[in-house]
């Protein structure tokens, strides 16, 4: 039987996407529930390539929504004052 030879090198891009959400500024609540869900994907049989945009796509999310809220909050803050 063949060795398959991993192209895109999904293990790699699995690792660093992990500690890149580890080390962001993402809410610890959201980190937590991100981690959660990567152990799903595993326990579920996802493929690497799944699990990877299902991570980068989280991150992403999460990103945007704290910037989006913090946005929200200090427009809020500016029409009261």
């Amino acid at each position: 039987m063949r060795n398959k030879v991993e192209i895109y090198n999904y293990n790699r891009r699995i690792e660093t996407i992990l500690e890149r959400i580890r080390n962001s500024e993402i809410d610890k609540k959201n980190k937590d529930a991100i981690f959660e869900f990567y152990k799903d994907c595993l326990s579920r049989g996802l493929s690497k390539a799944r699990a990877f945009k299902y991570l980068y796509t989280l991150e992403n999310l999460a990103k945007l929504l704290a910037i989006l809220l913090a946005r929200t909050i200090l427009d809020g803050a500016e029409g009261r004052v």
